[in-house]
C-alpha cells in the first residue's frame, strides 16, 4: 500500500514539472493561421538621420526705412507618408509585408514601430524658421526644405535563415535656415506698391485676374494681368500687348517672391496656411514711369 502511494506521489510531481517546463519555453509567434513558424526582425546598427532636400527657397526680408528689428517667422508644411524603402533589390507591398524565405513577414510595421511611428500614416507636419532684419538693412535668407529618412539596417531571422538588409524609412519634414547675406537697400527693379492704385485719368490701368482667392493648401493659383491698359495724353488707349510685369508675394509683412519679372500671367503654389498678398507692377516695354500697380489677397487654409 505505501509502494503505491509513493508511485502516485511520484507521477504526480513529473506531470507539475512537466508543466512548469512547458510553460518556461519560449512562445512562438505565428506567422499565418496554424503554422508554427516564427520570425524575428531587429535592427542592428545604429540609425543615421539624413536629410533629403526637396527645395531651396531665398526669402527678401526688407528693413530698410526701419527703426527696429523685424523678426518673422517663415512656415512651410508638407504631407509626409511613413514608408519603407529597402536595398538589395526587395521593396514591400502596399502594408509593408515582404516575402521573404517562403513567408510574409511585416517588416514596415517592425521597423516603424521600434523607431516609433506608425507604418502607413500620412500625416502632415509643419516647421517653421525666424529670420530677422536689422534696422536700415535688407535681409536675404535661404531655407531649405528637406524630408527626414532614418536609415539603417535590419536583420531578418526565420527558421535558421537570415538576412541583413539596408533599408531608410521616411520619418519627418525640417525646414532649416541655411544662411542670411545683406543685400543692398537699392534695387534695380521697382517697389512694387502696398495697396492697389486706381487712377481713372491718364496713364497705365492695371486689371488683376485670379482664378481663385482662397483654398485648402497647396492653392495653385493663376494670375492673369494682361487686359491692363494705358492711355497716352491725347486720349489713345492701348492694350498690354507690349507690357512688362513684375510680381511680388508677401506674407506677414514678408517677401517671399520677387519682385521678379515674369509673364502677363503668372502661376504660383501656395504651400503654408496663412494670408498672402500678391502685387503685380505693370509698366509699357521700356519705360521706368509709364507704371502702375494692383494686388490681391490669397487666404490658404
Amino acid at each position: 500500500m505505501g509502494t503505491t502511494k509513493r508511485k502516485i506521489f511520484v507521477s504526480i510531481c513529473v506531470v507539475v514539472v512537466l508543466l512548469l517546463c512547458t510553460g518556461c519555453q519560449p512562445a512562438e509567434v505565428p506567422i499565418t493561421g496554424g503554422t508554427s513558424q516564427s520570425y524575428q526582425v531587429e535592427i542592428i546598427n545604429p540609425v543615421e538621420t539624413v536629410y533629403e532636400t526637396i527645395s531651396i527657397e531665398e526669402i527678401d526680408q526688407p528693413n530698410c526705412n526701419g527703426t527696429r528689428d523685424i523678426d518673422n517667422e517663415i512656415e512651410r508644411a508638407r504631407e509626409i507618408s511613413h514608408s519603407i524603402e529597402l536595398g538589395l533589390g526587395l521593396t514591400v507591398d502596399a502594408d509593408g509585408k515582404l516575402e521573404l524565405f517562403g513567408t510574409g513577414i511585416n517588416l514596415g510595421a517592425s521597423v516603424s514601430n521600434e523607431l516609433g511611428y506608425k507604418y502607413g500614416i500620412t500625416e502632415s507636419i509643419s516647421r517653421s524658421v525666424i529670420v530677422r532684419a536689422a534696422p536700415q538693412t535688407h535681409m536675404r535668407h535661404t531655407i531649405r526644405l528637406s524630408e527626414i529618412w532614418k536609415s539603417g539596417t535590419v536583420r531578418v531571422i526565420n527558421n535558421g535563415q537570415s538576412l541583413d538588409i539596408p533599408f531608410r524609412f521616411r520619418a519627418s519634414f525640417s525646414v532649416d535656415l541655411l544662411e542670411s547675406t545683406p543685400v543692398s537697400c537699392e534695387t534695380p527693379t521697382p517697389e512694387l506698391p502696398a495697396t492697389p492704385t486706381s487712377d481713372p485719368g491718364l496713364g497705365m490701368h492695371v486689371i488683376l485676374l485670379a482664378n481663385q482667392t482662397s483654398g485648402n493648401r497647396p492653392l495653385e493659383v493663376r494670375f492673369d494681368a494682361r487686359n491692363s491698359y494705358f492711355i497716352a495724353a491725347d486720349g489713345t488707349r492701348f492694350n498690354c500687348g507690349a507690357c512688362q510685369y513684375f510680381w511680388q508675394i508677401r506674407k506677414d509683412g514678408v517677401t517671399i517672391f520677387g519682385p521678379k519679372e515674369e509673364n502677363g500671367n503668372f502661376t504660383y503654389t501656395f504651400g503654408a496656411k496663412g494670408t498672402y498678398y500678391v502685387s503685380v507692377y505693370v509698366c509699357r516695354t521700356g519705360s521706368t514711369t509709364d507704371c502702375n500697380g494692383s494686388g490681391t489677397e490669397i487666404n490658404v487654409n
